[in-house]
Parts: structure tokens; sequence; C-alpha cells
């Protein structure tokens, strides 16, 4: 509040005469008048000068919503709403933006996905895996040298197992080929009008990764010992998932056909389920290999070569196949004259990739021994014994009862009703 002090006035003689009080009050309500209307004054023309600033801001492009934020305290008190009282406290604002979805919608319709920024994301997460991840695995084998730079530490690391992580990728990926080619067919499958009961008939190709558990036991007991005990099956389901896909590439068209009646989707099924056996039978051994192909103080890098190299696989079967074999994709992006089809069909994918396998399987058995690396010296002496950790040699009953031993741990168990019942929450 404002408040008059009384107003005196001296008289010649040096007398001072008071107001009455009526003079007084009138003077009082007049002074508050004149402050009210000041008031008023000064906040119309700060709130003017937000609204200026406001319309300048979208005329200049700036986003944020329909208004500007004030910029300093006089702004911030002009547009604050007051109470009843015109000389009492301000009520402090609560900003909204007024940018709406419709808004949102159209900056995302002009301005795109930001394909860059995504793939960027996702080469910072799979290095970061690579980089960071691992080394907690390997640090209690491999102290850090605070000396050596980081570029260093991983070359000293990965001293003698470098060409293993990259066999071990490469493996990795020719494995999920199949695999993402498969889960690619429903799709090929909708576009011919398949229905989705077929569709789902041809869901049992993916099987025998579910159930290659069964015969992993033989796979790691039988085996040819000149060859290698992983190459012994490596190699060979290799070669056949080549020539398999050699042979597929020349019936495939008549096999997949151009529309519903031309579909026979129990023979289709009937074709990729061996050709998914095969992989899954090469992930057995090439799982198995890993333990040994690298040396123990970098084992744990065969987890995240299968993780990377089969999604990496996969994503090649899947994603890079079908946005080739898109007619639309190829004559927006990459022809100059509009044509029909895509870059590659299904044929000349298929028939590329056997190749790939014959090839590098031939490398794999010319060129790379197996031989365990997992021991070593300094682990030969942890352990007390000269031959202390040599992978154990079991017949193909004993593999089978160590199998069944495992099945009846406790945790076994719950991970098993976890598994067999944890896609039910996504059925609905």
């Amino acid at each position: 509040m404002i408040t008059t002090p009384l107003i005196n006035r001296t008289t010649l003689d040096g007398t001072a005469e008071e107001d009455d009080e009526e003079a007084v009050a009138k003077k009082t309500l007049a002074a508050i008048d004149d402050h009210r209307l000041y008031e008023v004054i000064v906040m119309s023309e700060r709130k003017t000068r937000i609204r200026r600033r406001a319309s300048k801001s979208r005329r200049d492009g700036v986003s944020g919503g329909g208004g500007a934020m004030p910029h300093t305290g006089e702004d911030l008190m002009a547009i604050e709403p007051q109470l009843d009282s015109a000389t009492g406290p301000h009520m402090p604002l609560i900003y909204r933006s007024s940018f709406k979805d419709s808004d949102y919608d159209r900056v995302r319709d002009e301005v795109g996905i930001p394909w860059v920024f995504v793939f960027g994301m996702l080469y910072v997460i799979w290095w970061t895996v690579v980089t960071r991840g691992l080394s907690v695995c390997t640090s209690k084998y491999s102290p850090v040298d605070e000396t050596l730079s980081w570029f260093a530490r991983t070359r000293k690391n990965l001293k003698g197992d470098f060409s293993s992580i990259c066999l071990l990728l490469f493996l990795y990926l020719l494995q999920g080929i199949p695999l993402g080619l498969i889960a690619a067919i429903p799709l090929i499958l909708q576009d011919r009008h398949v229905s989705y009961q077929d569709q789902a008939i041809f869901s049992f190709a993916y099987w025998p990764f579910s159930l290659k558990l069964l015969w992993a036991p033989i796979v790691d007991s039988v085996y040819w010992k000149k060859l290698g005990r992983r190459k012994s099956w490596m190699v060979p389901c290799q070669y056949l998932i080549g020539i398999f896909m050699l042979v597929l590439s020349y019936q495939v068209s008549n096999i997949i056909g151009s529309d519903e009646k031309h579909v026979n989707v129990f023979f289709l099924m009937s074709v990729f389920l061996p050709l998914n056996f095969l992989a899954a039978t090469q992930d057995i051994a090439v799982d198995g290999w890993a333990l040994t192909m690298l040396s123990r103080k970098n084992v744990g890098y065969a987890s995240t070569c299968n993780a990377v190299g089969q999604t990496a696989g996969f994503f090649l079967g899947n994603v890079v196949f079908l946005t080739l074999d898109s007619e639309s994709f190829a004559n927006k992006w990459i022809r100059s004259v509009p044509a029909e089809g895509g870059l590659i069909d299904l044929a000349g994918f298929v028939f590329f990739w056997g190749w790939v396998f014959i090839v590098t399987t031939t490398f794999v058995l010319l060129f790379k021994k197996e031989v365990d690396h997992s021991q070593t010296p300094e682990s030969k002496e942890e352990n007390g014994e000269a031959g202390g950790d040599d992978e154990m040699e079991l017949g193909v009953v004993d593999t089978y009862l160590v199998l069944f031993k495992i099945f009846k741990l406790k945790p076994m168990f719950w991970m098993i009703v976890v598994l067999l019942t944890g896609k039910m929450v996504s059925m609905a």
C-alpha cells in the first residue's frame, strides 16, 4: 500500500497548521489513483513490448510456440496476472507451449526421419558394447595399464586373437543370412496374397533353432579327429548350405510363384526347414569352436561376435534383401529411368550367398587349423595340473546324461518356465 504522510503548512510566524482530516483523505485517494494509473500504463507498455517480441520471433521463424518467453524481470512482471488488489502481490505464471500436435506432425513430415542419426546411434551402441562391455569381462585377466592409450591397450589385449575374432564375426554373419532370408519369406508371401493361416504353416521352418539342444550332444561328441572337433561339423554344414542355396536359386521363382494359387506353402516350408536345420547345426559347432579358438583372457568376445555377427547377417538377409528387391526404392533412389522390378530378386540374392558360403568355407578348411588356445602356461599353473582344463572326452550317452543332470537343476526349471511363457503377454 502507498502511504501518504500528513501535509503540514508552515506560516510566516513559524507555527504549523495541520490540515483537517477531510483534506488529507482527499489527497491520499488522489495519490492512490495516480499510482494505479501509472501502474496500468507501465504494465500496458511492457505487455506491448512482449507482444512485439513474439510477433518478431514468429516472423523470423523462431520455434518454441506462439509467444516469446520473458527475458528480463520486467518482462516477467508484465505478463504475470495480478490479484484483485492493484498494489498487491503477483501470482506466479506457469508457461505452457502452444506448439500443438499438428505442428509436430507437420515438422516431422517436412524434415523426415534422420536416418544418418539413427545409424550413427546404432554404431555408437555397437562400439560401446565391443570396447567397454567386454573389457569388464576380461579385466580379471588383463589389468588396465594406465600408461598406455586406449588403442594400445586394446591392441595388446587382442594380440594373437584379432584374426580369430574377425573369423568368428564372419562365421556368425554367414549364420544370420539364412535366418534373415527365412524371416523375409512371409513378407513375400503376403505380397502374393497368401492367407495368414498358410503363413503360420511356414513358421515351422523356424523350429530347428529352438530345438537344436536335442542334437547338440551328438555334434559335441562325434567328430573326425584329423579334421577337428568343430570343423568336422561346421565345414560340411556350410558346404551343404552353399550347395542348397545354389540349387534353390534356380527353382525359387517356381516355388514361390506369382500369386496365391501358385504357392505351395507346405512345400516351401519343407524346402527352408532343412536350410534352417543346417544353419542351427553350424551354430552349435561355431559356438563350441569359439570357446577354444580364443585365448582365455579374450573368450568373453565370443558372445559379442555371436550377437553382432548374427544380427548383421540377419540384417543383410532380411532388410537389405527386401530393400534391393523393392521396385519403388530402386526407381526413387537408384535408377535415373524408372523400370520394373528391384535391383535384385530372390533367386539372384540366394545364388550370390550360395557362392559366398562355398568359397569362404574352402578358405577356412585350408588355412584355419583348429587349435585349443584356451589353455596357457599361466592357466595350467593356476590349476596346478599339467593338462588341467582340457575338454572332456565324453561319448554320446554320457553327454546326454550330463544334459539331463543340467535340466534337473532348479534354476534351469524356472528359466524354462519363463522362456515358455514369456511371450504370452504380447499375444493379446
